[in-house]
């Protein structure tokens, strides 16, 4: 199957992804990078990770200025991923211990945010450090990725879904009193 074949059938596939870890209809294994580190190996190191290849060069390097100018004027860091492979675990157990091995976040603040697109399992995540749960509630991370990213997976559009996603994540960063100036 052509990267675009792929892209349209897994579009077609979120149509039943909601928030939850229920199992949804599997779709056939499909082998997008064979050069993946394995998922004990995998680290963040920059602001956009894109292992799945979803995302256009142009894409990517507006996601990491938008990422970039909310940390330097906040100091919370927002991380995206996208990953061929969740290796056979849970989006949840994967994006926390992700987000805690690589380091996301101020450590003293727990305050690091994770949007994790997984496409093969049709799973995404958004981990938010305890630091940031009282504004990035679960409630308020199910609705981002239900109203604003599957629309736009479904759609064939994966940078937009991305992107507007983060921006509804720094939205509600942006409203919560207190959240949106560094500390110094």
């Amino acid at each position: 199957m052509t990267r675009a074949g792929f892209l349209v059938a897994l579009a077609a596939q979120f149509a039943c992804l909601g928030c939850s870890n229920e199992e949804a209809p599997k779709a056939p294994p499909q082998n997008l990078s064979a050069a993946a580190p394995s998922a004990a190996d995998f680290r963040i190191t920059q602001r956009v990770t894109d292992q799945a290849d979803l995302l256009d060069p142009a894409a990517e390097a507006r996601l990491t200025r938008v990422l970039a100018d909310f940390e330097r004027r906040t100091a919370h860091q927002l991380v995206v991923v996208t990953v061929t492979s969740l290796d056979g675990r849970d989006v949840a157990d994967y994006t926390r211990d992700l987000a805690n091995r690589s380091g996301i976040g101020r450590a003293d603040q727990d305050d690091g945010v994770v949007l994790l697109v997984a496409p093969q399992e049709r799973r995404m995540r958004i981990a938010v450090g305890i630091g940031l749960e009282s504004v990035l509630t679960n409630e308020i991370c199910r609705e981002i990725i239900e109203s604003v990213l599957v629309p736009r997976f479904r759609q064939v559009d994966f940078a937009g879904g991305i992107e507007a996603g983060v921006a509804a994540l720094i939205a509600r960063l942006d409203q919560a009193p207190g959240m949106s100036a560094a500390p110094r």
